[in-house]
């Protein structure tokens, strides 16, 4: 690892559930005021100082943000090209509210002056406020004691609220309060040669158009010049002293205070509430502002900040509960992974209306901007634990999908949508286009988050009222960005496109990009078919909405299939893109350490002549889309980019940490989790003090649960394969999964998966199905072994070890070939629409369709033949009709010979029994077989969308049942089905010659040579 280290001494104190600091260093303070920034989702409060800082030593940014306030700012190129971002959006800091100053007679209280006592200030992750308390003493000896609490309120976005408690410990006197209202705000964070920051506002910052104060109230109305944004701003102040001198309201142009004078008495409490609130026209009308900000301070007032208090520990109380994250024996992570995921919570509540930033609310670092950081890092945490959070991450997406389309059309893309590199409203607010416009693979990231959404929800209905049309749209943008190129055997190719490694910008065929893209088109495709066969009324909605014609679906999946994907024969391993691996090495030996990151010291054109990696790019390619590589694959590719990879990005030690849990390389998996989860607490790429890195802190959970849980879903199916860093005693997480909440929890002897909440759950173990109903545990031993041999599934799969695991066994059986045999008419219906088509079909090719579905038979028929998608439909339902045709004489006649005594025989010993046929005849056969009264469950070719060779029909089957994978027996006589069997799980009883079904646990020539205590011991087995 070139620059990050996870050993570093933290600054702050260990607690697992709190941040605290108990000496204040001015060196440090950004970075504090970083760390003990609070938030909504709505208003985001940097931890500075009620009183602020003065002085020439004193760095501070008095940084307030609301989430999709900003100003348009014009981009300065010095040479304009076509289609260059023209404006940029800036979040603004805004009316600055938190002012609270104190006086001791005329001696101001200051953190730079007289002398600090005692101090502490400390975040509660469990009740949701900061706290800070000091004892003072003054320039002339006066001592006291401050006690200060804050909020910004979870359960009203609009709110924070301040309580501040002065008690006099040595002297009686004067004591003053100062509140305000400020609007002589600026942006903080811009310099020249950091891309990371703000741009520079100019003349742009926000004006006070109206102030008005009356009593013990302010309102405060600001507007922005270009962006038409306006904002009010209100307080409402109150002390708790008897008989206190309030003096008048003083104003200026830009700000209003309120002072109070009080006789201050030694030894007795003085307390200020201070409530704010702030509504802007993003959300209502200009003339509601005051009305509903004065309302908000009124009722929260009356409420009181006890109770304000008492709502913010109630939702963390939930929240906690929702995530049930515990991390036993290593202080110094759990702490962080706290800490990274109060932030998430905090971040959290952009209503659909508002992504989350790079810094979420804590600076105005990269100007406020949503990035794809969200979809690829953000959306797969919320969907597990605050899942209509990541919805409104994705409605978001939808609410600016005619900027993306804009957009492509300005990068003369006739169809579809580009949707930006970074945003808040919608625009592209990139100036550097060659690392931001040319990261195509934004639109696949916004994609496949939907598609993990809705496969850890189950809301479909994300997709039928906005999903699909992102995911069409994107889709169509992929298909016209690439060319079937010749001299790439005619695949099909990108061109000038940045991945997310942004040390390598604008190459051809950059693998990561390629990958997502096939991923995309492909599910864009998928989605097309099932909402023409599912929804046909909400699909024709969506095509007549957006003029999709007919023929495009069939062009995205030719693209998909027909994807170029770099790889290197001699390395056996992905290159980057097809320039990449003629570079020459970075000299990492000969880079000082403080010349990282590199970007910060070396001209773009410089990094880009070189192989190095700014963070993963394969890799996450690799995470993202795991099941299309081998774990050799993954682990030469893991290899060869791990030691040419800075980490100068915060997205990069995440993706590391996930992908070495999974290749058993357990030291780097903890090295890089360890990282993620104090990368800003121990400011590791000494930048936290511009804001924390909220990417990196959903990536630590990710870490955790995918990661060492091992967590996984594909295809709408959920697996784990645990396993346990060797420092730890323990680790414990929780998800919600399709409306079910579910508890992982792996110490150094156990697994267990107890179904908290939810009528059931079914995922995988390993290669062990679980079923679990409401309440209900599955626990196994956990082995300490080599995690490479672990995970290869070497599980101890004893009685002794196994709970929850075959208190129910199942049989399933193929039709054909095993209780029937139609092949004959298979054949005759083959052969006639191949006689009519004029093409040759023989018994031999009929006997490798057996167990093979309809369409894949078709294109075994076919024989390469290039064919319309409407042609193929045709052709399948024909050959269906005579199919059809021929069954009808079919009876009880027809059933193979041993077939029902085996069948009575099992139905006696109560074994469950389930049959699965690819034939979508099936239930027609079956039912002219007289055999329908055996089969609890029959699963047919209607039942799922891939059939065998997919495990998903036999699957299907043993969830019915409520039988785990693991205690059911398959009975075949195809090949086809074997290899379904094995997928799944499962035991499988070979029906055939050797030749066919030699793969099977036991072989038999037919059902009626099967020995039944062979059965059971199988079964037993």
């Amino acid at each position: 690892m070139k620059q990050l280290k996870s050993e570093h001494p933290s600054l702050y104190n260990m607690d697992p559930w709190k941040i605290s600091e108990t000496n204040f260093s001015l060196k440090n303070n950004l970075l504090s005021e970083s760390i003990f920034a609070l938030g909504n989702g709505y208003i985001g409060m940097r931890g500075s100082f009620e009183e602020g800082l003065a002085g020439a030593d004193c760095r501070t940014n008095n940084g307030i943000y609301l989430n999709g306030f900003y100003e348009s700012v014009p981009i300065p190129h010095a040479e304009r090209g076509y289609g260059y971002a023209v404006n940029t959006q800036t979040m603004l800091n805004v009316t600055n509210s938190r002012i609270i100053e104190l006086y001791l007679d005329e001696e101001r209280f200051s953190m730079v002056s007289g002398t600090i006592l005692k101090y502490e200030r400390t975040i509660d992750m469990k009740k949701g406020y900061l706290f800070r308390e000091v004892l003072w003493r003054s320039p002339l000896g006066r001592e006291v004691r401050i006690c200060i609490k804050r909020l910004v309120s979870y359960t009203n976005r609009h709110i924070a609220a301040f309580y501040y408690e002065v008690e006099p410990l040595n002297f009686s006197g004067i004591i003053k309060f100062r509140t305000a209202l400020d609007g002589a705000v600026d942006n903080h964070t811009h310099e020249e040669n950091d891309p990371r920051l703000s741009a520079s506002l100019g003349g742009l910052g926000l004006s006070v158009s109206d102030i008005r104060a009356a009593g013990e109230k302010a309102v405060m109305l600001q507007e922005t010049k270009r962006s038409e944004l306006k904002m009010a701003c209100a307080m409402l102040n109150s002390l708790n002293a008897v008989g206190y001198n309030k003096i008048d309201l003083e104003q200026t142009e830009s700000a209003v205070y309120l002072n109070y004078l009080v006789e201050g008495e030694k030894n007795k409490i003085l307390a200020l509430e201070k409530y704010v609130a702030y509504y802007t026209t993003r959300d209502f009308p200009e003339d509601e502002l005051i009305v509903l900000a004065e309302s908000a301070v009124n009722s929260s007032s009356q409420a009181g900040f006890q109770s304000l208090l008492k709502k913010q520990e109630e939702a963390l109380n939930i929240y906690w509960q929702n995530l049930g994250v515990e991390i036993a024996g290593d202080l110094t992570v759990e702490q962080g992974l706290h800490f990274n995921l109060f932030h998430l919570f905090q971040a959290a509540g952009g209503e659909g209306k508002t992504g989350i930033g790079a810094k979420g609310l804590t600076s105005e670092g990269y100007d406020g901007h949503y990035f794809w950081d969200a979809e690829i890092y953000m959306i797969p945490f919320y969907s597990a634990i605050l899942p209509d959070e990541a919805r409104n991450l994705l409605e978001y997406r939808y609410s600016i999908l005619e900027h993306a389309r804009s957009r492509a059309r300005e990068l003369s893309h006739p169809r579809g949508a580009l949707y930006p590199w970074r945003t808040i409203a919608g625009e592209e607010g990139s100036s550097y286009y060659p690392a931001g416009t040319a990261q195509y693979h934004i639109n696949a990231a916004i994609a496949y988050a939907a598609c993990k959404y809705v496969e850890m929800t189950g809301d479909y209905d994300f997709i039928l009222e906005m999903g699909a049309e992102i995911i069409f749209e994107t889709a169509r943008l992929w298909e016209d960005l690439g060319a079937y190129i010749s001299r790439k055997g005619n695949q099909f190719c990108y061109h000038e496109v940045t991945g997310p490694d942004e040390y390598t910008a604008l190459v051809n065929n950059n693998c990561y990009t390629n990958l997502m893209a096939a991923w995309h088109l492909n599910f864009a495709a998928e989605t097309a078919r099932r909402l023409k066969v599912e929804y046909p009324h909400e699909y024709k909605k969506i095509t007549v909405k957006i003029d999709l014609m007919e023929e495009e679906p069939l062009a995205w999946q030719r693209a998909a299939d027909n994807m170029f994907i770099p790889y290197d024969e001699a390395l056996m391993i992905h290159p980057q893109d097809d320039s990449f691996l003629d570079k020459e090495i970075w000299d990492f030996a000969s880079t000082p350490a403080d010349n990282y990151p590199l970007l910060l010291h070396y001209h773009p054109l410089v990094i880009y002549r070189y192989q190095v990696c700014k963070q993963p790019d394969i890799l996450l390619a690799q995470f993202l889309l795991g099941d299309r590589f081998s774990l050799e694959q993954k682990r030469r590719d893991y290899k060869y980019y791990e030691p040419i990879t800075t980490h100068d990005s915060s997205l990069s030690p995440a993706i590391f940490g996930v992908v070495a849990s999974e290749l058993g390389y357990n030291k780097d998996a903890y090295r890089f989790f360890s990282i993620t989860a104090r990368l800003d607490l121990d400011n590791l790429l000494k930048d936290a003090h511009f804001g924390v890195h909220m990417a990196n802190m959903a990536g630590s959970w990710l870490c955790l649960a995918y990661g060492f849980g091992g967590m996984r879903t594909q295809d709408g199916k959920l697996s784990f394969k645990p396993i346990l860093p060797d420092s730890w005693e323990r680790f414990r997480f929780r998800i919600y999964f399709k409306g079910s909440h579910l508890e992982v929890r792996v110490d150094q002897n156990r697994v267990s998966y107890h179904l908290l909440q939810g009528d059931s759950i079914s995922f995988t173990h390993y290669d062990v199905k679980v079923n679990l109903l409401s309440d209900e545990k599955f626990e196994c031993s956990y082995v300490k072994t080599n995690p490479v041999k672990y995970l290869n599934t070497e599980v101890d799969m004893s009685k002794d070890n196994l709970v929850h695991s075959c208190k129910r066994t199942a049989i399933i059986f193929d039709l054909d070939g095993v209780l029937t045999d139609t092949a004959e008419f298979h054949y005759q219906a083959w052969r006639r629409l191949a006689e009519e088509e004029g093409f040759a079909f023989s018994r031999e090719d009929n006997e490798k369709l057996r167990g093979v579905s309809r369409r894949a038979s078709l294109e075994l028929v076919l024989k390469g033949r290039d064919i319309s998608e409407d042609k193929k439909l045709e052709l399948m339902e024909r050959k269906n009709s005579y199919y059809r045709e021929q069954i009808k004489t079919i009876s009880e006649k027809d059933i193979l010979p041993g077939a029902v005594a085996l069948l009575n025989i099992l139905k006696k010993k109560e074994i469950r029994l389930a049959l699965a046929s690819a034939s979508k005849n099936a239930r027609d056969v079956v039912g002219k077989l007289g055999i329908g009264d055996y089969f609890e469950v029959i699963a047919d070719g209607n039942s799922v969308e891939k059939t065998k060779p997919a495990p998903d029909l036999f699957l299907f089957a043993a969830d019915k049942l409520a039988v785990s994978s693991r205690c059911c027996v398959v009975i075949e006589d195809a090949e086809a089905g074997i290899s379904a069997a094995r997928a799944a799980g499962m035991s499988v009883v070979g029906i055939g010659p050797a030749a066919r079904v030699g793969d099977a646990d036991l072989v038999y020539n037919s059902v009626a040579e099967i020995n039944i205590n062979e059965i059971l011991a199988l079964l037993q087995k």
